[in-house]
């Protein structure tokens, strides 16, 4: 996903639960890096954690109401809050 800070990646997940259906975007985050993978994320928490001595990490998920045919159109409305987010959400951080 394109954003003002560079290219990030992120998953996506179609929740679906008896009518209820839901887009959702989720990453990690930390003052350094941005992290799709769980595994990943474990590793540099470590690293960061022997290196930096600092282990601030957030799990950021956004989500977007959708229905059977509207997937594309929940990802994107998602996708374009996540873009406008991820700025503020990085001055958060420590640096």
């Amino acid at each position: 996903m394109a954003t003002s800070e560079g290219a990030i990646t992120v998953n996506r997940y179609i929740v679906v639960r008896g009518l209820e259906r839901l887009v959702a975007l989720y990453w990690y985050q930390t003052s350094r890096r941005t992290i799709a993978g769980e595994w990943e994320s474990k590793f540099w928490l470590v690293a960061d954690g022997l290196r930096f001595r600092r282990t601030d990490t957030a799990l950021v998920r956004v989500i977007e109401l959708s229905s059977p045919h509207r997937d594309e159109a929940a990802t994107a409305s998602a996708a374009d809050f996540a873009r406008k987010l991820y700025p503020e959400l990085r001055s958060y951080f420590p640096r």
